[in-house]
């Protein structure tokens, strides 16, 4: 098979996986708003590791794309 079968059957496995969590989290909560932000008591710790790893998940994907434009491929 090709590798972009193999990579679409791995890309919907997690969205699935994710998409069961979310549903079973959510029927945990009273409200959309206890579901979304935690009623508010997420420590300063978990937040600022939310915003760093989705910092550096877009910088190397912006940087390695443009580190290809400029050398060529690997």
């Amino acid at each position: 098979m090709s590798r972009t079968f193999d990579y679409l059957v791995c890309f919907s496995v997690y969205s699935l996986i994710i998409l069961i969590i979310g549903k079973s989290s959510f029927g945990e909560s009273d409200s959309i708003g206890k579901f979304f932000i935690g009623e508010r008591k997420c420590g300063f710790w978990r937040l600022f590791s939310t915003f760093v790893g989705t910092w550096v998940s877009a910088a190397t994907i912006l940087g390695y794309t443009g580190n290809v434009f400029e050398n060529g491929p690997p």
